[in-house]
């Protein structure tokens, strides 16, 4: 498979041999978040998808709604070929506590090998 992608005057064009990639997804839903500062934090599981190495997760924040209003919800840290973290807080600055956070869960997928 090939695709060309055009941003700007900057074109790039990837190659990728199918046979050699793994997608795996899931949902956090049911794993306790954790404090931390003035925010919290969620280690993800992925290791039922069986990476061999690191993939590439891409993540979004779900559940009882309120996620506007925080930030962090996509970005992904200590990313391994069996788990990550997602540390979230509330924009405004206000502490956000475990109880608060039990509504939401993350949402990933992960592309590799």
């Amino acid at each position: 498979m090939s695709f060309t992608e055009v941003i700007g005057s900057v074109v790039k064009s990837v190659t990728v041999d199918v046979s050699d990639v793994k997608i795996g997804y899931g949902t956090s839903e049911g794993t306790p978040w954790e404090d931390y500062a003035k925010g919290v934090f969620v280690t993800v599981d992925t290791s039922a998808a069986g990476f061999t190495e690191t993939p590439v997760y891409v993540v979004s924040t779900g559940g009882g709604g309120g996620q506007w209003g925080l930030i962090g919800t996509s970005s992904v840290y200590n990313a391994t070929k069996d788990n990550f973290k997602v540390y979230i807080q509330k924009a405004n600055g206000d502490k956000l506590n475990v109880a608060d956070a039990a509504k939401w869960y993350v949402n990933w997928i992960g592309i590799g090998k």
